[in-house]
């Protein structure tokens, strides 16, 4: 078996400063990198469709040292361990500007093998 995976596409990442988020517009969708300050419990909620959710928010800090709101749904909140603070990459997280900037969704990479996160 070879270890040969120059044809598996790698996640390209853009990401953007937390202290530059509130200059981001409403809706769009941002890549984040930050270190897990803190975290919520699982919360569940039913949508106003009726569905049944859970929840999770998580406390995000990069080097600008300001601190963003990651709302985590689904199975990534019900998965996600914040032991040992890890380091918390979000690629196409929405902004939203409820109670000024906070971030929902978006595909979760924990402790990513990246230089930007080694160096956080």
């Amino acid at each position: 078996v070879e270890d040969d995976t120059s044809d598996v596409p790698t996640m390209t990442y853009n990401f953007a400063r937390i202290s530059d988020l509130t200059a981001a517009e409403k809706d769009t969708n941002v890549d984040v990198i930050g270190v897990c300050k803190s975290h919520s419990e699982l919360t569940n909620l039913t949508s106003k469709a009726g569905k049944e959710l859970v929840k999770r928010e998580i406390i995000l800090v990069d080097r600008s040292e300001t601190e963003v709101s990651l709302t985590l749904w689904g199975n990534t909140a019900t998965n996600f361990s914040a032991v040992g603070n890890p380091i918390v990459a979000a690629k196409g997280a929405r902004v939203s500007d409820y109670n000024g900037v906070t971030l929902s969704g978006g595909d979760i990479l924990v402790n990513p093998d990246m230089d930007l996160a080694h160096e956080l």
